[in-house]
């Protein structure tokens, strides 16, 4: 769904014209496309599409969003293997843990040298670099594919020697889970108080964006500077407005936003997967009379999408 922008300038940077016959403004996703979104509004310039491209990709590196994709693995599996793709995870096997990635659907273990002098390769990896080694000792021919006709034959989840010094074995992965080694987007001090950190700032983007299509041109007064500076520099510490973080129930296979009709200041809610929700308030920011507020909600198993009065 692209909803149409009204005012002529990028709602970032405010540069004019680029929506009349003098350029064109370009499409944004306002749920990031990474993570599945498809609403989007021609209401950036290029240069600001690209600034604010750079960091709200990393949205699905946060590690709620990767636990969440992951229960909702069998509902959307092109998207859960979307946004695997080159992310990094944990094989656990009976030596331990390993970190690898998928690629083309298939785990591959990271290569990686082991404090006692041993490597940790991909099984096809490891007997090529098995090979290498076995002629740099000066082993012959025939003693070399001794040893990889051993390697070959070799019981997995056990430990055994294929030539004099060189002993293999081949870990069976029992099973793959996400490295959450990032960031969260929210972080939680005593007393209950939140900040942004990490990929929380595309919450942020997401939000104004939102509150853009509401409001037009009023998204340009100087109440938003903050937000706009912040966005633009990436450092969500500029910005005062405060990011409200809460589960959902369970994952569910969509997507939502919605001005809330309570508390009577704006409060913009950010919904993904169903159980990821994140609240954004504005308390300086009272809608007048025949303010309309909007909610959007995208079923990403059926494609459909509905944008609504609440």
């Amino acid at each position: 769904m692209d909803i149409e922008w009204p005012d002529g300038r990028c709602v970032l940077c405010s540069c004019e014209g680029r929506s009349t016959r003098k350029g064109s403004l370009s499409k944004e996703h306002l749920i990031p496309e990474s993570i599945g979104g498809v609403l989007t509004s021609h209401f950036l310039c290029a240069p600001c599409n690209s600034t604010l491209g750079q960091y709200e990709a990393d949205l699905k590196r946060d590690p709620a969003v990767r636990l969440v994709i992951g229960n909702l693995r069998d509902q959307l599996p092109e998207l859960f293997w979307s946004i695997s793709q080159g992310q990094e995870f944990v094989a656990q096997s009976e030596r331990g843990p390993a970190k690898g990635t998928y690629k083309q659907g298939r785990f591959r273990v990271s290569g990686s040298k082991q404090p006692d002098g041993s490597l940790i390769l991909q099984t096809e990896e490891a007997q090529v670099a098995l090979e290498k080694m076995l002629q740099r000792e000066g082993l012959s021919s025939s003693q070399v594919r001794e040893a990889l006709r051993r390697f070959d034959e070799a019981p997995e989840n056990t430990r055994g020697t294929v030539a004099p010094g060189f002993d293999v074995a081949k870990w069976t992965v029992t099973g793959v889970d996400p490295a959450l080694d990032a960031r969260r987007l929210i972080v939680r001090f005593d007393g209950g108080e939140e900040r942004l950190q990490g990929a929380g700032i595309a919450v942020l983007k997401i939000a104004y964006e939102y509150l853009a299509l509401h409001l037009g041109a009023a998204i340009f007064g100087n109440v938003f500077s903050p937000i706009r500076v912040a966005l633009a520099r990436n450092d969500q510490s500029l910005c005062p407005y405060r990011v409200e973080w809460k589960r959902g129930p369970k994952p569910a296979p969509f997507h939502g936003l919605v001005v809330e009709k309570r508390p009577p200041y704006l409060v913009i809610q950010v919904r993904l997967f169903g159980e990821l929700v994140y609240r954004v308030h504005f308390p300086h920011l009272i809608p007048g009379e025949g303010f309309t507020r909007c909610k959007y909600t995208h079923d990403l198993t059926s494609g459909e999408e509905v944008f609504e009065e609440a």
